[in-house]
């Protein structure tokens, strides 16, 4: 009925050339319909006459990890891989960072760890376009395979051209990674779109690349409202297509404060914090690392069904060279005696 309902609101500007505008009536439509999709995917478990179920995830989880070491999706952060779990489905993965320490690139290097795995990839960029996108996965997916390719140089045409042209070529007649820029929907997006978009391509990893970008149907909504109720919907998303949800969170102001710009951020100072996280399985925080410009910091400030991961741990971070991988970690001195501290002894 309210699908109907839908239908018959737009009816008139699918039908009237002069007057209406059916791209956008095309546009709203959708959403409209996945707006519903979305209120109707609750479900009951009954804990007693469904406990045979909880025995076969039990038989397939312990068969993944026999078969590829992994029950989920590989991450290449070691709390997450070296416990055998990765990201599972149905989770969704919140990136935590100041403006410009790169969370885009790490989203590029976590589809590029599902992507080798044998996932299919949706990724939708609000912000930046397709193309630049492409390059980064390109050295970083190159990287894994041993081939030596430059960011900077792909974007100004330099370069072994013959060498470059034999890369692309191994990805002909593959489907398995699809990038969506804003220039898809002619607007900005709404989480109705993300929903449309994912029941569309059917990804087994989804990755949101800028969550404060998207905007909500209802002009007259806050940014908290937008967010709450959108990583809500994200979370039943995931749930639903059992699928692992990627989204990029810019950190508030104080993480890009001097005092703070090299100790990942904390719950505390993520935007809308309680709306974000209380949907948000995992929460990877990441920084930058005094004086070391090829290295970034990153901590798992939460962790659902994760043993507790108290240091930070240092990532490998030569992007031109797609060279990102897990170093180590150095065990951090707790927040409250940062906050003590002057500029110069952090």
């Amino acid at each position: 009925r309210k699908a109907r309902e839908v239908l018959l609101q737009n009816l008139d500007e699918f039908n009237d050339e002069a007057q209406g505008d059916p791209s956008a009536a095309v546009q709203r439509t959708a959403s409209s319909l996945a707006a519903l999709n979305a209120a109707s995917g609750r479900q009951a478990v009954h804990f007693d006459r469904d406990a045979l179920t909880r025995l076969e995830r039990f038989d397939q989880a312990r068969e993944a990890v026999e078969r590829d070491g992994l029950i989920g999706v590989p991450t290449g952060l070691k709390p997450f891989d070296a416990e055998g779990r990765g990201f599972l489905p149905g989770e969704v993965v919140i990136m935590l960072g100041s403006t410009g320490v790169g969370k885009s690139f790490m989203e590029c290097f976590m589809a590029a760890n599902a992507y080798g795995a044998g996932r299919k990839i949706l990724l939708i960029s609000p912000e930046m376009p397709s193309d630049d996108i492409g390059l980064r996965l390109d050295v970083m997916l190159a990287s894994r395979a041993g081939i030596k390719l430059s960011l900077q140089e792909l974007i100004v045409g330099r370069g072994d051209r013959q060498a470059y042209e034999q890369w692309l070529s191994i990805f002909s007649g593959a489907d398995r990674l699809v990038i969506v820029d804003s220039t898809e929907t002619g607007r900005q997006f709404t989480f109705q779109d993300i929903w449309r978009l994912t029941l569309e391509h059917q990804p087994d990893v989804l990755l949101v690349d800028g969550l404060p970008l998207i905007v909500g149907e209802d002009g007259d909504k806050k940014g908290w409202e937008i967010l709450s109720e959108g990583t809500a919907m994200l979370k039943a998303l995931a749930l639903r297509e059992r699928i692992v949800i990627i989204a990029a969170m810019q950190a508030d102001r104080s993480s890009a404060s001097h005092k703070w710009e090299t100790t990942p951020p904390t719950l505390a100072q993520i935007g809308y914090s309680y709306q974000v996280t209380q949907n948000a399985d995992h929460v990877i925080s990441m920084s930058r690392v005094r004086d070391k410009p090829l290295e970034r910091a990153y901590r798992v400030i939460k962790g659902r069904n994760l043993k507790e991961v108290v240091e930070r741990r240092v990532l490998r971070w030569d992007v031109d060279r797609g060279e990102i991988y897990d170093r180590g970690g150095a065990v951090d001195r707790p927040y409250a005696e940062l906050e003590n501290d002057s500029e110069d002894e952090i």
